[in-house]
C-alpha cells in the first residue's frame, strides 16, 4: 500500500489514519484472543487523550460519510477503552474525560427520528442505510460503557423495516448486531426482532459455498477497504473478510436463540465481532 493507491479522504493523512486505525484495532483484537497476556503498546493514542486535540479531531468528522466516520470513532474508542483497562488510575481518569467528550459530541448530532448519525437520512434511502451501518459501530461505545443508548427504539424500528434478506457482509452483520443488542437491552419489539432474525438465519447459512467459506456479494469487484489501487478479485468468491463477518452474524443470532449451546468467542474490544457480555 502506498500514497498513490490508497484513498478514504482527500486529506492523505486522514486516509492513512483511517487505514492504520482499522488495521490496528482488528490486529489487537486478534492478538488479544491468541495471546491474552500480551500487553499492547498504545502510546500512539496520546494526542487523543488531550481534550482539545480530541475536540478538534471530532470537529473534522464528516457525517456526510457516517459509515467511514463510524469506523474512525469505534476504532478510537476501542483504543481508549483498552488503554483504560491496562492503565493506571490517572490514565483511566484521562480516558473517562475523553469518553465524556465523545458521548457529548454524539448527543449533539444524533438524529432522533432514527437514532443514527449522518446527513440526509430523511431524503435518501442509501444515506439512511449508510447512517445505520456507521452508527452501529458507534453504538458499541454505549454497550461497552453500560450507558443507555438514546433513541434505540427508533433504530430498531428503522432496521425492522429492512427486508431480512442477504445484502453485503457488512450490512448484514450491522443489522444483526443492532437488533441482537437491542433485544438484550430493551423490551422494544422483541418478538418482531426474533421473527426478523429467524428469517435471516437460514438465508445466511444457505449462502455458504462448497469450500466452507462465504462471499460478500454476488457480482462486481472486491477490494480491500481504502486500497483503491491495489489487489482486487471478482465478487462471489469465499474470502476471509466475508466469512468472518457472516460467521459473526450467524453466531450472534445463534447466541440469542440458543444461549450457551456453542462456545462462541466474541471480541472483547469494541468493533465488528464485539458482543456485549451478558449480565451475570
Amino acid at each position: 500500500m502506498s500514497d498513490a493507491n490508497v484513498f478514504k479522504k482527500t486529506d492523505l493523512a486522514e486516509t492513512w489514519r483511517y487505514i492504520d486505525f482499522h488495521v490496528t484495532n482488528y490486529c489487537l483484537g486478534a492478538v488479544e484472543m491468541l495471546v491474552p497476556d500480551a500487553e499492547p503498546l498504545l502510546d500512539f493514542i496520546e494526542p487523543w487523550l488531550e481534550p482539545l486535540f480530541l475536540k478538534a479531531w471530532l470537529a473534522d468528522r464528516d457525517l456526510r460519510d457516517p459509515w467511514q466516520e463510524g469506523n474512525n470513532i469505534v476504532n478510537l474508542g476501542s483504543f481508549l477503552l483498552l488503554h483504560a483497562r491496562l492503565g493506571s488510575d490517572r490514565e483511566r481518569a484521562r480516558v473517562d474525560i475523553c469518553l465524556q467528550i465523545l458521548f457529548d459530541w454524539h448527543d449533539r448530532l444524533q438524529e432522533p427520528a432514527t437514532g443514527f448519525w449522518g446527513v440526509g437520512q430523511a431524503s435518501d434511502p442509501v444515506r439512511a442505510l449508510h447512517a445505520m451501518a456507521g452508527s452501529m459501530h458507534n453504538f458499541h461505545l454505549w454497550y461497552a460503557c453500560n450507558r443507555t443508548l438514546p433513541f434505540q427504539d427508533r433504530a430498531v424500528d428503522w432496521s425492522l423495516k429492512q427486508p431480512p434478506e442477504i445484502h453485503s457482509a457488512c450490512i448484514d452483520v450491522d443489522l444483526v448486531d443492532l437488533l441482537v443488542h437491542a433485544h438484550e437491552l430493551t423490551e422494544h419489539r422483541r418478538h418482531d426482532i426474533e421473527r426478523w432474525l429467524a428469517t435471516l438465519l437460514p438465508r445466511l447459512l444457505d449462502l455458504q459455498l462448497p469450500d466452507g467459506g462465504f462471499p460478500d456479494v454476488a457480482t462486481g469487484v472486491r477490494r480491500q477497504d481504502g486500497w483503491v489501487g491495489g489487489y482486487e478479485e471478482p465478487q462471489g468468491l469465499s474470502n476471509t473478510f466475508s466469512t468472518w463477518f457472516r460467521w459473526i452474524a450467524i453466531a450472534m443470532i445463534a447466541d440469542l436463540f440458543w444461549p450457551g449451546r456453542w462456545p462462541w468467542a466474541f471480541r472483547r474490544m469494541v468493533g465488528i465481532g464485539y458482543r456485549r457480555p451478558r449480565a451475570g
